[in-house]
Formats: C-alpha cells, structure tokens, sequence
C-alpha cells in the first residue's frame, strides 16, 4: 500500500500566487519537471542522469525593424504554418472562433482552402459570441453554438480539473463539460493558441529578463527567480514568462481538447515564433506590428468587426495600442463587471454565489492547508478552491470527491 501523496509546499506558494507552477516544480517533493528542450541520457553503469540542452532561445535571429518585407514575411510563413499541416485525410475541419483576431486570421486562411466550421462556446447573447457570428458570417462558413450551463459550475468541471491534473485552475475551465460536444465531430480543430504579438511593455522592450522585470509578472519564495538559466539568453523578456505562463498553464488547455481530436495549433510553428521575436520590440509593442501585418491581410469586411480585446475594430491601429498600453480595456471590463456583465466569452461574476458556496464547504480543508492568503479577489478563490480540490482528488485517487 503506497502512503497517500503529500503536496510540496513550495508548488502551493507557487500556485496560489501566480496561478501556476514556477521553474522545475511539480506537485509532490520526490518529482521534478524536465529542463525545456533538453536531452536526457542516462547511464546505465554508473547510474548518472545527464542532460543537454539542444536549443535555446538565443537562436532567435538578430533584430530587424518592422519593414514591408518583414510583415510579408511573417504573414507567409503563418499561413504556411496554417495550411502546411495535414488536411489530405481530414474531411471535417473545425475552428474555434471567437471574437479575437488570432482565430479570424486562420478561420480566413481555412476557408479559402478547404470546408470547414466554426465553432464558439459561451453564453446565449454574449458579445463575444455574435462576433463570432458576424466572421463566421463574412467568410461563408457554418457557425455552430455550444451553449454553457451558468448551473452546476463546480460539477461540471471536476473531470476536466483532474485530467488536467490541476495546472489548469478553475477560473480557466472555460468549456466546462461541453469539450465532447465541441469537437466529437472534426476530424481536425484549430486554436489560435500562443497568438501573435508579445508581452513587453514599453519599460521592457529588448532586453533580456531581470529580477525586476520578473517580479512584475511573478511572485516566488524569497525573491529567487532562478534567472541565469542559458535557455532564455535573448534579449526579449517573453521566454522567460510563455515558459511559465503556456508550458504550466495554458498548454493543459490544448492537451484537453486533444483527448477528443486532433488539434491545429499554427502559431506554435518554430520557424514563425523565431521570425516573430526577431522584430524589434519597439515595433511589436502592445500588438503594432501584429494589427499593421492583420491590416494587410484580413479582408475589410473582417477588419470592420470590433476586436473583442478593446471593442475598436482592428483598422484603427493607434487606437488599438493605446487602448492596450493604458489597459483601458480591462477598466471598461470591470465596469461591465460591476453591471454583471461581460464582453468575454464567460461571465464568472454570475458564478461567485457558487464559489462562496463551495468555499464554505472546503473550509476545513482550506484551514489545513495553513496558507495566509488573501480570498478577496475572485481569482485568488479560484486558485484556493482549484487547490483544495485537487488535494482532495489526489487522497481520494479520483474526481468524484463532492
């Protein structure tokens, strides 16, 4: 009988704090994660582990300004990337479309190559969803809608939180169980995962990551952020926080959807991420290069449909980065909060008398925990629910603990 698994202290900060985990972390003390791109070879007869890494991100091409050949460039190999994977076999070819632009740019290249169908999930009336209408509309492809259930928050999505293992919390569980029904019937589904631009701000355009810059995006035990690994030898900030942000987080999304079907990921293409950090971070800041490059290749009917992120349509380029340096984009959604409403696909505001409800039954648990964390922001009673959750999980070896 194996005693009952215990998790490492170190993860929770980690998790309650940022979201996710930090570094090498895993979620017991005796399991460690793998170096990102490194080789592993073990030697049998002295019993050593050695490791070597084969790329970094010192790779990356040496900067280049936003030129017109550039943004050619940079627009060729993403519909390379889009229409190079193998379609041949595929008869049913899905898209999940939403309001933002990642999507519509390959649901454009998509329609022009084969049949295929959008698909949004949200609730009856969102904003988010007639956007997704209104594209699915212009390019002549059927639109298909999977309604979510604002009933049974916490139920519907205990087997997506145990399948992914917890790295993917609550707050992020946006399909609920709708995941069979979203995809049982493409042979193939695109996400617009990664998406185009970069993180950098204007106090951290092409530099490498420092201690500084990282305890704006972070929050680790005693202020060690582990910074002088060779992997993120490049000067631009974004290795260092997509390392973090996509490979604990956000990646647990597409593993999910990939227990029902194939999934089409282009902007995870090696040959356009290299291309896409080789552009000067001045030109790529709060998303410039990435709506100059959008502007020449969305049609004008997809460029008149606002953009979900600021509600502007995406022609306007200055609008648009004003809108994202000052972040009145997420002012304008709090304002909608406050009415109870949302321009995203999910309006968790609608869920928070179910949150409160569930913490009050995981009280114990969040008590044995002995975290001294703050549960005022909904985020934060995301991540500690998710938590305790998990654990329970964890000692019952199963998803079924409510």
């Amino acid at each position: 009988m194996y005693p009952k698994p215990e998790l490492n202290t170190k993860t929770i900060y980690s998790y309650l704090h940022n979201g996710h985990m930090m570094w090498d972390q895993s979620w017991f003390n005796e399991i460690k994660r793998c170096d990102p791109s490194s080789l592993y070879i073990y030697e049998a007869s002295t019993k050593r582990l050695c490791s070597k890494m084969y790329w970094g991100w010192d790779q990356v091409p040496p900067k280049r300004i936003a030129s017109r050949k550039a943004m050619e460039e940079y627009a060729h190999l993403f519909v390379q990337s889009t229409i190079d994977l193998e379609l041949a076999d595929m008869s049913s070819i899905g898209i999940g479309l939403s309001g933002g632009l990642d999507s519509r740019w390959i649901a454009q290249i998509l329609s022009k190559e084969k049949a295929c169908t959008a698909h949004c999930f949200s609730f009856d009336h969102n904003w988010e969803l007639s956007l997704s209408r209104r594209v699915a509309s212009e390019l002549h492809i059927p639109h298909t809608f999977h309604e979510l259930s604002a009933s049974n928050w916490l139920e519907n999505r205990l087997e997506s939180l145990w399948h992914s293992d917890a790295c993917l919390h609550l707050g992020h569980l946006h399909e609920g169980n709708l995941h069979r029904d979203l995809l049982q019937h493409s042979d193939v589904f695109y996400h617009g995962f990664y998406g185009g631009g970069i993180y950098a701000g204007m106090n951290e355009l092409n530099k490498r990551i420092d201690r500084e810059t990282a305890a704006r995006y972070f929050k680790v035990e005693h202020g060690k952020f582990k910074l002088d690994d060779p992997f993120f030898n490049a000067k631009t900030i974004d290795p260092y926080i997509v390392h973090h942000r996509m490979r604990y987080q956000a990646a647990y999304s597409i593993f999910l959807l990939s227990s029902y079907t194939k999934i089409a990921i282009p902007f995870y293409d090696l040959d356009w991420i290299m291309f896409n950090y080789s552009i000067d971070d001045k030109d790529q800041a709060y998303g410039r290069f990435y709506l100059n490059v959008l502007n020449r290749e969305l049609s004008n009917d997809l460029l008149n449909i606002p953009w979900q992120r600021t509600g502007l349509h995406p022609k306007f380029i200055g609008a648009n980065c004003l809108f994202q340096k000052f972040k009145l984009n997420s002012a304008f959604e709090k304002i909608y909060n406050l009415m109870g409403k949302s321009r995203h696909v999910i309006n968790y505001s609608i869920f928070d008398e179910q949150i409160e409800f569930w913490l009050k039954e995981f009280a114990s648990d969040i008590k044995n925990l002995d975290q001294n964390f703050n549960l005022k922001k909904r985020e934060h009673k995301l991540r500690m629910l998710s938590l305790v959750v998990w654990n329970r999980m964890l000692q019952k070896d199963s998803p079924h603990v409510l």
